[in-house]
């Protein structure tokens, strides 16, 4: 019994599991409530510490932003360098690299300011401004085709984005690229229809399409947007107008509308043209009033061109032109003399001025002009070249007085002539047969006339002639044009 009882009392000292339990739950319970209130701390200290971070870092960052504000760039920097010290959130921290490559970028320091602009984009993948500010660097590093790539993707973020398709389109014209740039244009003048620098763009890229009424409305509309002397680009537009105007008139007068060129001209006058242009339209409205028969408005014209710039060659030549069909030869050819004096490499002075020496009488200084002229021929438009020498070809195999007519020269300037234009111009052609005669290649000439023949047709106007030409030919004589009394 005493060990059955002492068994008993042992299994109640040693083991006592309800009482065990009983005691020790508080104790666990206690160290749980107890860690869960020092973690609960520690996070909420952290998150206060990082607001107040984030915060102290924002305020340094608008003090940066304040300063570039002010110019004072060194502050900036100073201050957006120790924005970036302090803990803040990525978002946050987008925004200061952001505000910072400004600084970087107004300063030359391109390279960081791309790097900078590269860690926001990271932080903002879906910020166009970004891109658009990335690519506006690289542009002032002269990387276009980086800058194209970052402007499209700020356009693709915000389709609304005119500056952006104002500033690629610039790269485009810049290019050449004038379709592309017309594209992205109208995109800015879409987004931003009352913006007048895109409207003035616009219209410069139809006039380098020489889409002259799209140009014309264009700068107009600019105009009417911004009718005030504040309008920055208003003396610019002004004078793009002009220029505009001016172009409108050539293509008047080259399809004889002189009274519509004489018009533009003058509304082109009232743009306040640049001086080059302003002295250019006096001489162009010349040229239509000579064209239409008012001579001595023409002269008004020529003799104000050349008040506003003495230099300018080309009206002392239209002005001889003028003296010339007036009747007064010896002033048209003192203003041919000016004209190639201001500038010795005019041909088309001396061709003018060799037929007033012919008219004169005077053949030996009418031929050295001539000479001169086909020596100059290369500073010609090329698209004038073919007719002048054939001008000049016809001139030296045909001419009724011997002193002009040289065949050698005949057949080598209506040859060029001929190449020019493939062989496919019978007027050339006749020349060609022409000179051949007059330099003794009387089957040469026989051979080509009917080349000329051929191609100018039966029906043709001057088969006739052509025929008679042909006939002297094979009786081995040359073609002399019969001598004016």
């Amino acid at each position: 019994m005493a060990i059955a009882s002492v068994s008993a009392r042992q299994r109640e000292k040693f083991y006592q599991p309800e009482q065990l339990v009983v005691v020790g739950r508080p104790r666990i319970i206690l160290f749980t409530v107890a860690a869960a209130i020092l973690f609960a701390s520690l996070a909420c200290a952290l998150i206060i510490y990082r607001i107040a971070e984030d915060q102290r870092g924002m305020r340094l960052a608008v003090d940066g932003y304040s300063a570039f504000e002010d110019g004072d760039y060194d502050i900036a920097l100073k201050n957006y360098n120790a924005s970036l010290t302090h803990w803040m959130s990525e978002t946050h921290r987008g925004h200061v690299y952001s505000g910072r490559s400004g600084v970087y970028a107004i300063t030359r320091n391109f390279d960081a300011a791309i790097r900078d602009l590269t860690e926001a984009i990271k932080r903002l993948p879906n910020t166009p401004e970004n891109f658009a500010n990335r690519g506006g660097v690289y542009l002032l590093k002269g990387d276009t085709d980086r800058a194209i790539a970052d402007y499209s993707r700020a356009v693709a973020l915000n389709p609304n984005y005119a500056g952006v398709f104002f500033k690629r389109s610039k790269i485009f014209l810049d290019r050449g690229n004038l379709e592309a740039a017309l594209a992205d244009i109208n995109e800015a003048v879409r987004s931003a229809p009352d913006n007048p620098e895109a409207l003035v763009q616009r219209g410069l890229i139809y006039e380098r399409r020489k889409d002259w009424a799209n140009a014309l409305a264009s700068l107009q509309s600019a105009e009417e947007i911004d009718p005030t002397d504040t309008f920055e680009q208003r003396e610019y537009t002004e004078k793009l107008i002009a220029h505009v105007l001016l172009e409108r008139g050539l293509v008047a007068e080259r399809e004889k509308r002189f009274d519509d060129a004489i018009a533009l001209y003058t509304d082109a006058l009232k743009h306040h043209p640049t001086r080059d242009d302003h002295r250019t339209i006096l001489c162009d409205r010349g040229n239509a009033y000579g064209r239409s028969a008012q001579l001595e408005r023409a002269t008004q014209d020529y003799n104000e061109a050349i008040r506003l710039d003495p230099k300018f060659y080309r009206a002392y030549f239209n002005r001889g032109i003028n003296y010339r069909d007036l009747g007064q030869t010896d002033k048209a050819i003192a203003d041919y003399s000016e004209a190639i004096k201001l500038n010795s490499e005019f041909a088309e002075g001396y061709i003018d001025r060799a037929a007033g020496f012919f008219r004169r009488g005077e053949f030996a200084r009418a031929s050295a002009d001539y000479d001169e002229a086909f020596r100059h021929i290369d500073k010609l438009d090329v698209s004038k070249r073919p007719e002048l020498l054939n001008s000049l070809a016809w001139m030296r195999a045909t001419s009724s007085k011997p002193a002009l007519r040289n065949g050698k020269r005949a057949v080598q300037q209506a040859t060029q002539s001929c190449e020019m234009t493939q062989w496919k111009n019978d007027q050339y052609i006749d020349t060609l047969a022409a000179a051949y005669a007059e330099s003794g290649d009387f089957d040469r000439a026989e051979k080509i006339q009917l080349e000329a023949m051929r191609i100018n047709g039966e029906s043709g106007v001057d088969y006739k002639q052509m025929k008679e030409r042909l006939e002297l030919y094979q009786h081995h004589q040359p073609y002399h044009a019969p001598a004016k009394h």
